[in-house]
């Protein structure tokens, strides 16, 4: 909070906390952590984004092409897919030829 000028810290005060949960939700932090938080780590979560740029809204539509998470375990498996997949196309064409 100490990073941000006095304007933008006496703004982050007035804010409500449904306000800050809905632009800390609507920032990209999960929702069920941002529930979670007293108002103290709502104000300290707020001002961090601010300082760092990182309060604009989330686009859900193109954060797949930003921002993955991924399934190590259905990474995993969809490797073996493809692995067994790609064998088999190989096995096919070889009996071809």
């Amino acid at each position: 909070m100490d990073t941000l000028s006095e304007l933008q810290q006496e703004s982050v005060r007035k804010m409500s906390d449904e306000r800050l949960r809905n632009n800390l939700t609507r920032a990209g932090s999960p929702p069920t952590a941002v529930n979670a938080l007293d108002r103290a780590p709502l104000l300290s979560a707020w001002a961090e984004l601010i300082a760092t740029g990182r309060d604009k809204p989330v686009d859900l539509q193109n954060a797949n092409a930003t921002l993955t998470l991924v399934d190590p375990e259905l990474e995993r498996r969809r490797f073996e897919f493809e692995e067994r997949k790609w064998a088999e196309e190989f096995q096919l064409e070889a009996e071809k030829i």
